[in-house]
């Protein structure tokens, strides 16, 4: 959730569902059931998939429930992503822009790990130019592409 449990509902109340007549009684399910989201998912999909259905019967409906189209996906369960260590919308995040650990140079190892046989591990001196763009030519041009070839790393040298 971005922010607290009642900032969330105020969202999907008052902005996301702002062009869906929800009726009394879904109104007030709603209501409830943003009340604690990550406990009703399967609640509030149910909901706005009723009166998606009720507004369906109404050409003059088309806004709202391409609206119902927006909102039932981030609390219906997904045969992929509900599977995934991925947030939910309605899940409160926890602190912001804090490292999830902190280490000082000390607590990192100094030997590397074991490499198979036919690697070795070697210290590189980036002052040397040469080295520097032996470098730069391996990330940039051998390493993390997509399997298209659309997306590639392209560190600048400043970086390196």
């Amino acid at each position: 959730m971005h922010g607290t449990a009642e900032a969330f509902k105020k969202t999907i109340m008052d902005e996301l569902l702002v062009e869906v007549d929800l009726n009394v009684l879904e109104k007030g399910l709603m209501e409830k059931y943003l009340e604690a989201p990550e406990d009703k998912a399967v609640e509030i999909t149910n909901c706005l998939n009723q009166a998606k259905d009720r507004l369906a019967k109404n050409d003059d409906n088309r806004r709202a429930i391409k609206c119902l189209g927006r909102v039932i996906p981030l609390f219906d369960k997904h045969e992929f992503w509900s599977t995934q260590p991925v947030m939910r919308c309605y899940e409160p995040i926890g602190k912001i822009n804090e490292p999830v650990e902190h280490k000082t140079l000390s607590d990192v190892q100094q030997e590397g790990i074991a490499l198979p046989q036919q690697y070795q591990w070697c210290e590189i001196d980036m002052e040397d130019k040469a080295v520097a763009m032996e470098l730069y030519d391996l990330l940039t041009n051998h390493y993390v592409e997509d399997d298209g070839g659309n997306f590639r790393f392209d560190y600048s040298m400043e970086f390196l």
